[in-house]
């Protein structure tokens, strides 16, 4: 509800049809949906969608649309400032052969935005000036825009079964890189973000959550560490050498795990910088 009435406040639904999927839920939010805004076409999930499932369901549903010319990727926890949609979509109308995003302020955990294929895997690009539009090689799917063309020739397949929540994004944004299609993001285009990541999600050298319970979750499909779906991303765009990137946060633990012997005040004072 909060993004929907932030589209609103900056004028969104009058120039793009918005699309709320609804993968399950049961806490009434479609209902809520509906009462406030009966322009929001909702579309229903099982419940067993994730971010790629979800996000493909939406997108297939989007270019069914007779007037559809292009596509908006939204998470729910980002609010596009005004302006941002249409600085996006113009850029998008004028070089259909190019998929855009915007940069997302999340206050106290950083910037996101886009990333360059390194060999160690995918790194942060730095801060795109007003005026920039920065070429990169994959984005995060918080805000971002794809041309119907680069969709028809993608497809809408961001590998659900095997990149269930984590990565489908940067697999797209990748796939459209190698087919050569412009990808970048824009200085000018800005969303505030609303960090909402709990404790497993910040640094664990000052958790207090036992390591145990860290490292199951490589068996979540709802965490980062969800093996499947390492195992799949990295080779696909590395090689070889995508394993190594694949297994290192695991190695990563193993490390921590000696560091969290050490009683917690402890830890938080050496490694007060970590978040």
């Amino acid at each position: 509800m909060r993004c929907l009435k932030n589209l609103s406040f900056v004028g969104a639904f009058l120039s793009y049809g918005v699309i709320v999927v609804d993968d399950g839920s049961s806490d009434g939010t479609a209902d809520e949906v509906r009462s406030h805004f009966p322009e929001v076409l909702i579309v229903e999930g099982d419940g067993q969608l994730w971010w790629a499932g979800a996000t493909e369901l939406g997108m297939r549903e989007a270019i069914s649309q007779s007037n559809c010319k292009g596509v908006i990727w939204l998470n729910d926890d980002c609010l596009p400032e005004e302006g941002t949609l249409e600085k996006l979509t113009k850029f998008v109308d004028d070089y259909p052969d190019s998929v855009v995003g915007g940069v997302t302020f999340t206050g106290l955990y950083g910037v996101y935005s886009g990333f360059s294929k390194v060999a160690w895997g995918l790194r942060k690009v730095r801060l795109p000036t007003e005026e920039e539009f920065l070429e990169c090689d994959s984005l995060n799917g918080n805000c971002v825009v794809f041309s119907k063309m680069l969709i028809d020739a993608l497809g809408c397949d961001l590998r659900q079964k095997q990149l269930p929540q984590y990565f489908g994004d940067s697999y797209y944004t990748l796939r459209a890189k190698e087919e050569g299609f412009r990808v970048c993001v824009s200085g000018s285009a800005k969303c505030q973000g609303i960090d909402e990541r709990d404790e497993k999600r910040k640094s664990w050298i000052q958790s207090s959550i036992p390591m145990g319970e860290l490292w199951d979750d490589r068996r979540k499909k709802g965490s980062a560490l969800y093996w499947p779906a390492r195992a799949y991303f990295f080779p696909r765009f590395w090689g070889l050498n995508g394993w190594l990137i694949a297994i290192a946060p695991y190695v990563r633990m193993f490390l921590i795990a000696s560091v969290r012997l050490m009683p917690l005040s402890l830890r938080k004072f050496l490694f007060k910088g970590r978040q």
